[in-house]
């Protein structure tokens, strides 16, 4: 299985779109802010071709429903902690958003909203996040033995 992570959209769907071409995901998982372009890639892009997963930013008004602003998702052997970041403070570190992972059961967090890619341990969960595909980052999840290995990407990778 491979997943595609992206977050904070902001308007550059196309981006999202060439990471979807160039990985040819079997799931893509979205950290928020640009919920609207992220549909509108699942309807039209994406086209039911994969499964999908999105939580809702700091951006994202208005939107309720099907989406919400943390879930939890398991995939291979792993569980992982799904939300934007904004509200487990990640500007200032990981500390919280691993310890409510930890608290959810997850041994994984995945979030955006620094619009940096990172990776850091605090609390034997490792908290990861693609950075912004406005700047063409995200990350990429394979699993080898159900258990996930973790590659950062650019689209201006070869």
């Amino acid at each position: 299985m491979k997943i595609l992570v992206v977050s904070d959209i902001h308007g550059s769907e196309l981006f999202l779109e060439k990471a979807y071409l160039k990985e040819k995901p079997d799931a893509v998982w979205f950290l928020g802010d640009g919920i609207g372009d992220f549909i509108h890639a699942r309807d039209y892009i994406f086209d039911g071709a994969c499964e999908t997963r999105a939580v809702l930013g700091n951006c994202d008004y208005g939107w309720s429903g099907e989406y919400v602003s943390e879930q939890i998702a398991a995939a291979g052997n792993a569980k992982f902690f799904l939300a934007h970041g904004h509200r487990h403070g990640v500007r200032n570190g990981i500390r919280d958003i691993c310890i409510e992972a930890y608290a959810q059961g997850c041994g994984y967090a995945l979030f955006g909203h620094t619009h940096c890619q990172e990776r850091g341990t605090y609390f034997g969960v490792t908290a990861l996040n693609p950075g912004t595909i406005t700047r063409g980052d995200y990350l990429v999840i394979v699993f080898a033995g159900g258990k996930p290995e973790f590659t950062f990407k650019n689209l201006a990778d070869s």
